[in-house]
């Protein structure tokens, strides 16, 4: 085996004991430190220490206990990390069962695993009841100062992930305590403070990412902040403290389509190949000063290996060298050591490997003569240079959306229908470099839509196929078998072969204009459902970020999954309160709710920049700064929200005043200059937003040959996280001399339909002051604003 002599890839054994033992440790060290953020909720240690111990509490008293299994069945809010930290403090280890999941998969892990009972919500008590188990509702539960005594060991079961089987059934990993604390403890010790003070819990818990998104950060007292998935990020409440964004390659490159907040510092990726092309992108956003490259199976708890990726990093990185004390070794067929070089079989040993499948323990795990016990990962990689590069898989296991697929699962599903003589499954790659599922099935009277609702019922989303192909016989080689490479690529599939129906209404058109972009087709049907033209959730995000880039207003997912056709999305366009209308000429506003919340926080620290918003980019290729004028100017003519000032009316309500365009401030810096000092000094500048027009100004410094950084200063009264792929688009547009279209709405126009559909104010003042009638007079506020603090202003 061969491991890292420099002591970096030491195992953390020194301090044995259990998971939760560990967090209860940190939870008195720092019981006041924000441990959990759930949208607008947030969890100090010590409460999520109480809320833990309610369930474990909760779970004693059904007589679940060391030894058991319980499953966890929760949306992502407040309740999930406490339901996981609660069952291990009951002496049990957890199951996830993602609620996303169909029921019959659902169904299976909770029989499979024997779980005692399910912990859910009252929202989510009816998919846990598909399980068959018992249930512990989390909306009963009552936090507690202790939880149950529970005997147990290092060695204990932690929890029990699903992942796919070649033979058509999932397999239970079961991971112990002594495996979970080493990763953890590790990752705590190489990552820094600032690193863990935030960091994104965007993957399902029924993948093991999520292990460290939430479990590395609480064992070292930051914050986790948690999101329905990595793409959630610009929509967070909590996003500017997010400093670590953990995702798989295939989902980071959808989210990097638009800058990363400012504040993150750091992007961990895994689970799939990652790029040179992908790399640069992250890098790209001025705030992030490390990437990192993680690869590890579930069956040796997530990481086995990490390589730190320089910006002057040259080709795809590679896996790199041990992590957490992982032991590697690449062997031939017969298990042999190959040289340096050589393509083998990467075996991987260390206190990462975990006892085994549930029912099947030794299954691909060995034990070595010296005692060691190793699993062999199926990988093919080799030595380069001293470090670990992947080369590809000895059977036919895939990564979908990060996800480990075996083909053979899915085509075991499809083999149980009873249309089907045979079916054979394939992965490709689309253009943007998304692996995907194509499944040929040979079957008589059955269609692709009713074979995809088939496996709906039955498997996970990335287990679904993008594209299925129906027909009477595949074609077969010499040997009998199915000749795979003569098998066609497949196109994306009609509903039922009908030709698509074309767009009606311009709604319509520009949704179905989209949805073909993004899938790469030449033209989609009105009525022709995603999942069939082989979108997924990874597209349906960027269909609706584009449509509400178009549109000027936020399209949400939801409204895309739950009509998940071009006719039933742009229906929803266009329900009350959707959307705003455009008005031209307009020189005066009501502000919006989120401006009104801004001017009152200007109001409190008048001289602080605390509503200045800086955005920081690199451009190649500008040959001087007149271009760079003209577009600056050219986005400002456009969107009069930078053109505005504040005023206050007799009431005492502040409104918009829209000014004429005027010229961008455009400030030059020499060569030599640092470009963290200038953006530092420009970001210390505070608008006045009464008077001064425009509500941007610029700064530009050279910092290569060809390469500049540009410093973009705003208000958050003009501008918030959604603004700044526009403005990214625009400017890259404008500098290219391509053609920009004028917004489909301004702001003023959002807040007018804003004020529409508020309530009637005028009643509601009368109400008010009738109760009030008689009350005190206030006195004069504090001299010294700058005591107040505001939690979140009031509209």
């Amino acid at each position: 085996m061969t491991t890292d002599v420099t002591g970096a890839n030491r195992p953390l054994t020194d301090s044995p004991g259990r998971l939760h033992e560990a967090l209860e440790a940190q939870c008195r060290r720092t019981p006041d430190h924000v441990a959990v953020v759930a949208g607008t909720s947030r969890l100090t240690y010590a409460e999520l220490d109480r809320r833990a111990n309610g369930i474990a509490n909760a779970l004693a008293a059904r007589g679940v206990g060391r030894g058991d299994l319980a499953g966890i069945c929760l949306d992502r809010d407040e309740w999930l990390v406490p339901a996981l930290i609660g069952v291990l403090k009951a002496g049990a280890a957890y199951v996830p069962l993602d609620p996303a999941y169909p029921g019959e998969r659902l169904r299976f892990m909770a029989e499979d695993a024997a779980v005692s009972a399910v912990v859910t919500s009252a929202a989510r008590r009816d998919t846990a009841s598909l399980t068959g188990a018992g249930t512990v509702l989390v909306d009963d539960v009552t936090p507690a100062a202790h939880g149950p005594e529970t005997p147990g060991e290092p060695g204990d079961a932690a929890y029990v992930i699903y992942t796919s089987g070649s033979t058509g059934r999932p397999k239970g990993v079961v991971v112990e305590h002594r495996n979970t604390l080493n990763l953890v403890r590790w990752e705590a010790s190489a990552y820094t403070a600032e690193e863990l003070s935030g960091m994104l819990a965007g993957s399902s818990i029924c993948f093991d990412a999520s292990i460290t998104q939430i479990f590395t950060p609480l064992s070292a007292g930051g914050t986790v902040i948690m999101a329905d998935n990595v793409l959630a990020l610009p929509t967070l409440p909590a996003r500017d403290e997010v400093r670590t964004v953990f995702g798989v390659p295939s989902a980071l490159s959808v989210l990097l389509r638009e800058p990363l907040p400012d504040n993150v510092r750091m992007v961990l990726s895994g689970g799939e190949r990652l790029t040179a092309a992908l790399v640069a992108r992250m890098y790209a956003n001025p705030g992030v000063h490390r990437v990192l490259n993680m690869y590890g199976p579930t069956e040796c708890t997530t990481g086995s290996t990490m390589f730190e990726v320089s910006r002057d990093h040259r080709g795809d990185p590679p896996l790199g060298g041990p992590m957490a004390g992982a032991l590697l070794s690449v062997r031939d067929a017969s298990g042999r050591p190959v040289p340096d070089g050589e393509v083998g079989e990467l075996w991987i040993g260390g206190p990462g490997v975990t006892r085994g499948y549930l029912g099947h323990e030794s299954q691909a795990f060995r034990t070595e003569p010296d005692g060691t016990r190793v699993y062999r990962s199926g990988d093919l990689v080799r030595w380069a240079d001293g470090e670990l590069r992947y080369v590809g898989r000895a059977d036919d296991q895939v990564k979908i959306r990060g996800y480990r697929v075996e083909l053979g699962e899915v085509e075991s599903a499809l083999d149980r229908h009873p249309a089907v003589r045979r079916a054979v499954v394939l992965a490709h790659t689309d253009d943007d470099g998304i692996a995907y599922l194509a499944a040929h099935v040979a079957a008589s009277g059955v269609t692709e839509p009713e074979l995809r609702d088939w496996l709906r019922d039955r498997l996970p989303d990335h287990l679904v196929p993008a594209r299925i192909g129906v027909t009477v016989d595949l074609p077969i080689g010499p040997t009998g078998k199915v000749d795979r490479a003569a098998l066609p690529r497949l196109g994306a599939a009609r509903t039922g072969g009908v030709a698509p129906i074309a767009p009606r209404t311009d709604d319509e058109r520009q949704v179905a204009e989209v949805i073909a972009d993004v899938l790469g087709l030449p033209e989609v049907g009105v009525h022709d459902r995603f999942a069939d033209l082989g979108g997924h959730s990874l597209a349906a995000a960027r269909v609706v970020t584009e449509l509400s880039r178009r549109l000027g207003h936020t399209v949400p997912l939801a409204a895309f999954l739950t009509e998940p056709t071009a006719a039933g999305l742009a229906a929803r366009l266009r329900e009350p309160g959707s959307a705003p209308v455009r008005r031209t000429g307009r020189t005066r506003h009501p502000l919006t709710a989120a401006q009104r919340e801004f001017w009152t926080l200007r109001q409190l620290h008048p001289h602080s920049p605390v509503t200045t918003v800086s955005v920081r980019l690199r451009v190649r290729g500008l040959s001087g700064s007149a271009p760079l004028h003209q577009a600056l100017d050219a986005i400002l003519r456009r969107h009069e929200a930078l053109r505005s000032t504040v005023a206050v009316a007799e009431d005492g309500v502040p409104y918009a005043v829209v000014h004429p365009p005027v010229a961008v401030p455009l400030a030059e810096h020499p060569a030599g200059a640092d470009p963290v000092k200038v953006a530092r000094a420009a970001a210390e500048h505070v608008f006045d937003v009464t008077d001064e027009v425009p509500l941007l100004r610029a700064s530009l410094c050279p910092v290569g040959d060809d390469v500049a950084e540009l410093v973009l200063v705003t208000d958050h009264l003009a501008f918030d996280g959604g603004s700044v792929g526009v403005l990214m688009d625009e400017l890259a547009a404008e500098l290219a001399g391509e053609p920009v279209p004028e917004p489909a709405v301004q702001l003023g126009d959002v807040a007018v339909r804003e004020q529409e559909d508020r309530p009637d104010l005028d009643r509601l003042r009368e109400f008010w002051r009738g109760e009030l009638a008689g009350a005190p007079v206030a006195g004069p506020p504090p001299g010294d604003l700058t005591t107040c603090r505001v939690v979140r202003p009031l509209p």
